[in-house]
């Protein structure tokens, strides 16, 4: 479906626009034309004289203007699932999720059994070609399992993990899928890894006890990100390092970050920050259908029923669940924290995940040529005043069906 546009232009005008890497032009302008963005300048442009009724003006003073959130490890919100929940279900959840600033996502499938998988896959390969405007828009699919060590599965059944073997793989690499979470010990020579880069697949590793050398094996094969660095890993230990210091230490590994206060503590998160180059840090929210429903609610979730608490979702093993905040909360912590500054705190979220996503130059930044997701923060307490898809401001939500009920 093509968005309809009222207007030919768009003009933002008057807010502090935050550019890739950090940087920020002040009381800058947007000019944004059937969706792309075609002008970043500090001033009104002279170079186009525009009728009344052929430009929309939206009077960003007071706000920061940021590109739309990109979440790269998402399994759900609003009593909605990835694994379980129909097709309706997930198209409304991809309709809210952009009035909370996410507006690019990989939905993530947790372990379950392989022919649950193969539902969820089709299912979701389902609901990418039939995607309308208004919703956050799926960059591709990410299988968090079921190739994991038993000791580190966290939250994922244990009963439906599996060897890392070609049987154990057949019918899992679906079209749309773009990366895929493994604990490298199960591909000790990396064998497995290559290939799935020779596929354009984005590997992984985490729920993982590797030893260093195993680790920066899957690392030279090809793997590019460390899953929600120190959870569902092996801990640190200063006579024998493993995944956790190969990811700190290989300065091409990108890492992912649950920045909720509750996975991970301030202070923890500053080490990271301090530890790895700033272009390699992803921010995540791992969040699951639990995310934005009232304390006491209760999920099935890897098999186990979870039950949101004051800490989070927990599993009937006391194990956390995943994460119950927003990508946007972990982007308000890291600043609120006083970690980084907002604008780059921001990029955390956007630009380093479109850059090992690939999805630069056209997501994650403020550039001409950009596709225009935007947000509008205001500046003094970092929530959204607006959300733009494609050049296009959110109509107003009206949930229905089991989101009217989570969202009550």
């Amino acid at each position: 479906m093509i968005p309809h546009y009222d207007t030919p232009w768009l003009m933002i005008t008057g807010g502090d626009i935050v550019l890739p890497g950090g940087g920020v032009l002040a009381r800058g302008t947007l000019l944004i034309n059937q969706g792309k963005i075609q002008e970043v300048t500090d001033a009104t442009p002279a170079s186009l004289v525009l009728g009344q009724n052929e430009v929309t003006i939206i009077d960003a003073t007071d706000c920061w203007v940021t590109p739309g959130l990109i979440d790269q490890h998402l399994h759900g919100a609003f009593g909605v699932d990835f694994n379980q929940s129909g097709l309706d279900d997930i198209h409304e959840l991809l309709t809210v999720l952009p009035h909370k600033g996410i507006t690019t996502l990989l939905p993530t499938l947790i372990t379950a059994p392989k022919l649950d998988l193969l539902v969820s896959l089709a299912k979701l390969e389902e609901v990418i070609q039939n995607q309308v405007p208004h919703q956050a828009r799926i960059f591709g699919i990410h299988l968090e399992g079921p190739f994991l060590n038993p000791e580190y599965r966290g939250a994922h059944p244990a009963e439906d993990l599996l060897r890392l073997t070609e049987n154990n793989l057949e019918g899992l690499i679906s079209p749309s899928l773009k990366r895929l979470t493994l604990a490298p010990e199960l591909d000790p020579t990396g064998e497995f890894i290559r290939a799935f880069r020779q596929d354009n697949i984005l590997c992984s590793i985490g729920h993982s006890g590797a030893d260093y050398v195993t680790a920066m094996t899957a690392c030279k094969a090809g793997a590019t990100c460390a899953t929600h660095l120190f959870n569902a890993m092996g801990r640190l230990d200063h006579r024998n390092p493993g995944i956790l210091v190969a990811s700190l230490v290989n300065d091409e590994m990108y890492v992912e970050l649950i920045a909720d206060g509750h996975h991970l503590s301030p202070p923890v998160v500053e080490m990271t920050l301090k530890t790895k180059p700033f272009e390699k840090t992803i921010l995540i929210s791992d969040c699951n259908a639990l995310t934005g429903m009232p304390s006491g609610s209760s999920f099935r979730f890897g098999k186990q029923s979870i039950t949101m608490k004051a800490h989070g979702a927990v599993n009937e093993e006391g194990r956390l669940a995943g994460s119950t905040a927003f990508i946007t909360d972990c982007v308000r912590n890291i600043a609120q924290w006083g970690l980084l500054s907002f604008p780059d705190a921001v990029q955390l979220a956007t630009y380093h995940p479109a850059q090992h996503l690939g999805a630069t130059p056209k997501l994650g930044q403020i550039v001409p040529g950009a596709t225009a997701d935007l947000i509008l923060w205001h500046k003094d307490d970092l929530s959204i005043s607006t959300v733009f898809l494609a050049g296009q401001e959110l109509p107003e939500l009206s949930p229905t069906g089991k989101l009217k009920m989570a969202m009550a």
